[in-house]
């Protein structure tokens, strides 16, 4: 039974937020490349958006770095919007709304229109996860389908600077303001899932589950050492936690939720999409992820 999750077990690729530093995963790439390691998933945020899109879509990483000198530069991000100035000093005059960016965005648009055109998500060579952050509530926006341009742009819409952008209805921010490294939670298919939207129903939860799972990493680091303790559920979720180690000694938490040792799993996100025998509930509630300080 172990033995075969472990042959299920695929890699997955995670470029978080950090601007032009977010290049630095096409070196990791490239040693994968190397290792003759092939990449069964890509997830972006933010600014790493850009370079799991260039990976999925097949350019080589060569092509990506290339790409780089058009994405994302400083004549992009410099482009002022003027009419936005106006309405910070003349809110009333000239109109101030959800929509705000001090630059103008028409050249990051034309750029990523040259490069991916009307590429959708869903049919990359690879799998790939984009993530964005809900203006309206602050949570996690995961889209593994839709125009990949639409994703990219909401996610590397910094408050302020870009506007949020438009997406089916629900305006959407850098993926940096929910999660800059996704951490998610998953449960056993077929399981009830619980409401994780809040602070609050997220703590509930905790102390109704049975059992919990989190991997030995930093996900579960930040878990055991900082949230549980914040809020005030560290001792009566002690009992009932198993910290899981993980690959290439160990499994990934995902598998041990599969075989019903663990009622809840937490990691990364990316490890936890389309696991067989476990369900994604979603990421940890915005004020709750690292980074993020809450009451």
């Amino acid at each position: 039974m172990h033995s075969s999750h472990r042959h299920q077990r695929g890699v997955a690729v995670v470029i978080g937020s950090g601007s032009v530093k977010c290049a630095a995963a096409l070196g990791l790439v490239n040693v994968l490349n190397r290792a003759g390691i092939a990449i069964d998933m890509l997830v972006g945020c933010s600014a790493g958006c850009l370079y799991a899109t260039m990976l999925a879509s097949g350019r080589t990483t060569a092509e990506a770095a290339e790409m780089t000198k058009q994405l994302w530069t400083s004549t992009i991000t410099d482009q002022h919007n003027r009419r936005a100035w106006l309405k910070a000093a003349f809110p009333r005059l000239f109109g101030f709304d959800a929509r705000f960016g001090l630059r103008d965005d028409r050249l990051v648009m034309e750029r990523l229109n040259a490069a991916f055109g009307d590429s959708r998500i869903e049919a990359m060579g690879t799998p790939l996860f984009l993530t964005a952050t809900d203006f309206a509530n602050g949570n996690q926006a995961v889209f593994s389908s839709g125009r990949a341009v639409d994703a990219i742009r909401a996610s590397i819409a910094v408050p302020f600077l870009f506007s949020p952008w438009p997406i089916d209805g629900h305006l959407y921010i850098d993926g940096y303001m929910s999660d800059p490294l996704p951490v998610g939670v998953a449960m056993r298919e077929g399981s009830m899932k619980p409401d994780l939207s809040t602070a609050e129903k997220f703590r509930a939860a905790m102390l109704a589950a049975k059992s919990i799972a989190y991997s030995d990493s930093g996900s579960g680091t930040f878990l055991s050492t900082t949230l549980f303790p914040k809020l005030g559920v560290a001792d009566q979720v002690a009992g009932k936690s198993r910290k899981v180690r993980g690959p290439p000694s160990g499994e990934p938490v995902a598998a041990v939720v599969a075989r019903g040792e663990a009622e809840i799993g937490f990691q990364q996100v990316s490890e936890l999409l389309h696991v067989p025998g476990v369900t994604f509930v979603g990421p940890l509630p915005a004020e709750l992820q690292p980074g993020f300080s809450f009451a």
